[in-house]
């Protein structure tokens, strides 16, 4: 596991989950909300985003939180670990409005630089995320890909705790 993506539901947990990987296995961790925007808050043109997403995979270890779906197949491309976060909606839903209440008005450190607030857009993604979509993507591009799906935090865990063992 040197090249590794992290994906699933908004508020599933990707970025705790990335955090806790890149210290484990020593791995730098890149965010892919924080390419979104430039400094301004303002979208950037897709091929920017995309080609700041080909700088980082150009490394040799790297761990990339986010969906993303418009850019999801390259990075399955040039990854060898996907771990997929297919937590349920209402678990999803409680831990953004966790997230929302414990960080509002704050600039969290994976964000473009916006300061966490009430967004229906937030909520509606979370409970439209593309489950199908995902899944199909990932099985016609997974390869030889290491491919680890979770559906709760208590596999998070165990997960994690395999790989502290080491």
């Amino acid at each position: 596991m040197k090249k590794i993506i992290v994906i699933g539901r908004p508020g599933s947990g990707k970025t705790t989950l990335s955090n806790k990987l890149g210290k484990i296995l020593n791995i730098p961790v890149f965010y892919l909300d924080r390419f979104v925007a430039d400094s301004n808050g303002k979208r950037i043109p897709q091929n920017e985003f995309i080609n700041k997403q080909e700088e980082i995979m150009k490394g040799e270890k790297w761990i990339i939180d986010g969906n993303w779906a418009n850019t999801i197949i390259n990075r399955i491309k040039h990854t060898d670990t996907v771990i997929l976060l297919d937590f349920p909606v209402h678990q999803a839903l409680l831990q953004y409005f966790k997230r929302l209440i414990i960080n509002y008005h704050k600039v969290r450190p994976e964000s473009a630089g916006d300061k966490t607030r009430f967004r229906w857009h937030a909520i509606k993604s979370v409970i439209a995320w593309p489950r199908k979509q995902v899944y199909s993507i990932l099985n016609e591009n997974r390869d030889d890909k290491k491919v680890y799906i979770f559906h709760n935090h208590t596999e998070v865990y165990k997960f994690i705790e395999t790989l502290t063992k080491f």
